[in-house]
């Protein structure tokens, strides 16, 4: 076996669901500017500045295989999808028993710093290799402030995409 077979053989292991945890972690703060704006777009907060009680902005990710050790470990994600999702729906499928205590203790948070209500962010990741999804859920608060120092549009999905290919240094497909 020669040197560039051990390369080759130690890129091909899965990533560890810890390094994955991590990853999404370093993914959310590096996009957080990003996500509030996708956020506040996808909930149609600027004139329905409620919806943010009955649904979740679900960011679904896909890891890149086998990316450069060298790598961001924020810039191994690619964007699939981003989208409204009811919370109800949300409890369903991801079984998380605290995720509504969380969710309010959240907003109580956020409502007691001046903002009006709490973006929920749920991103997820299948991860080529292992056999689970990841998540990782941030919440964002927001006030009567945010609406002029955002760019609405109707887009945000494809901007979202745009720049997180953009900031990791890839071409959007």
């Amino acid at each position: 076996m020669n040197e560039s077979s051990l390369i080759l053989e130690s890129t091909s292991v899965p990533p560890l669901p810890t390094e994955i945890v991590s990853e999404l972690r370093a993914f959310t703060r590096k996009f957080n500017p990003a996500l509030f704006q996708a956020g506040f777009n996808c909930l149609h907060l600027a004139t329905h500045p409620t919806t943010y009680k009955d649904l979740v902005v679900w960011v679904n990710l896909e890891r890149i295989p086998n990316p450069s050790p060298n790598s961001r470990t924020w810039s191994r994600f690619r964007v699939n999808f981003v989208g409204p999702l009811p919370v109800q729906h949300l409890l369903q499928k991801f079984k998380n028993p605290s995720f509504l205590e969380v969710k309010a203790e959240q907003e109580r948070h956020h409502k007691a710093a001046g903002n009006i209500g709490t973006i929920t962010i749920v991103l997820s990741a299948a991860c080529p290799g292992i056999e689970t999804v990841m998540n990782n859920v941030t919440y964002i608060g927001f006030g009567t402030h945010s609406a002029a120092a955002l760019d609405l549009s109707d887009d945000w999905q494809e901007k979202f995409a745009e720049t997180v290919e953009k900031l990791c240094g890839r071409s959007s497909s």
